[in-house]
């Protein structure tokens, strides 16, 4: 078996995948059906507004191609099949467990409530888990350039919702004109409510952002690419089982990361990091797993040993529950099993 049929069949975790920047083509057309939105008729004319060149140029033309799945996120059917579409699409490359993140606030245009905007997501992901076996955990986003008064509802919804699927909080956004210090009091009440959160951290910004989201009781960061540039933040990471989300893919096109030569997956994993790496947007990066995968092993020639450290670090900094945990890890027991069975 090659590396990369091994990798093509092993089981996979997603900590970091965005719902709107992760609706294939096929729901887009599905989803502007419905809400009577007009598209390109051509492929690669549809392509072009959700997807970001290999010539992306910097954080905020990625995030550009974000303004056609929101505007398709605005009804209750369409975050119901969404939601649903994901986890079939995930389904195809063997993943077995996604937290999927979201903004609520974003699905608020058109006078739909919080609870419904949450609800209809979690009721899509259900479903998908029933028809597709992928199991999933919820991610409630706070933005960056929203008022406190909305990041607070947002953080109530993850309390109110704590035992129906929502697993923790997020901090997304624009790192660099919003500064993650600002958010201080925001976690400070979550953290006083038992919520536990990532924060988007160390993408845009460097350093220092992601002292401040460590300092606030981050359990994970979300991309947390300039960790690599400060050898104390590195020991306090490994010290404190910081769960890193590294997002390959787009690190490069966002330029969090100036080249696969720079790109730290071997300093954090040779440094013992609990690393993990995700999709952040399937449809903006043009990128599954199965790829993510694949260009880190083209580039770095990792061994079955990295690639099972990579799994069993993404189960045991996900947010699922200790039992939850321990059938992920027997999942990748029966995989490794099984190739050793087949002369691997």
């Amino acid at each position: 078996m090659t590396n990369q049929e091994y990798i093509r069949q092993m089981p996979k975790i997603d900590l970091h995948c965005h719902l709107d920047g992760s609706l294939s083509a096929h729901t887009i057309r599905e989803l502007a059906k419905n809400a009577d939105i007009a598209l390109p008729e051509d492929l690669p004319g549809l392509m072009s507004q959700i997807t970001v060149p290999q010539s992306c140029t910097s954080l905020s033309e990625y995030l550009s191609r974000f303004k056609l799945p929101i505007a398709c996120l605005q009804s209750a059917e369409n975050l119901f099949t969404a939601s649903h579409n994901l986890l079939a699409d995930a389904s195809k490359e063997n993943v077995v467990y996604m937290e999927v993140r979201f903004a609520p606030t974003l699905s608020m245009r058109e006078k739909l409530s919080l609870d419904v905007v949450i609800d209809s997501v979690l009721q899509g992901l259900e479903a998908g888990r029933r028809q597709f076996g992928v199991a999933y955990g919820v991610i409630l986003c706070a933005l960056r350039n929203h008022a406190y008064e909305d990041n607070a509802q947002v953080l109530s919804a993850a309390v109110r919702y704590g035992d129906q699927g929502v697993v923790a909080l997020d901090l997304a956004g624009d790192e660099n004109r919003f500064p993650t210090h600002k958010y201080r009091a925001l976690f400070k009440e979550a953290a006083s409510k038992g919520i536990p959160f990532t924060i988007h951290a160390g993408e845009a910004d460097g350093p220092t952002s992601v002292r401040a989201a460590l300092s606030f009781g981050a359990k994970r960061i979300g991309h947390g690419i300039s960790i690599k540039n400060d050898t104390d933040l590195m020991e306090f990471c490994f010290e404190n089982n910081i769960g890193i989300e590294l997002c390959p893919v787009s690190n490069l096109q966002t330029k969090a990361a100036a080249s696969w030569e720079d790109y730290p997956l071997l300093t954090f994993l040779n440094r013992g990091l609990p690393v993990t790496v995700n999709t952040d947007n399937r449809t903006v990066s043009n990128t599954t797993l199965t790829r993510e995968f694949g260009e880190l092993d083209a580039y770095y020639d990792l061994d079955t040993k990295d690639l099972e450290t990579l799994f069993r670090n993404a189960v045991n900094v996900s947010f699922s529950d200790y039992r939850h945990k321990q059938r992920l890890h027997e999942t990748f027991d029966d995989f490794k099993a099984k190739t050793q069975t087949t002369n691997w």
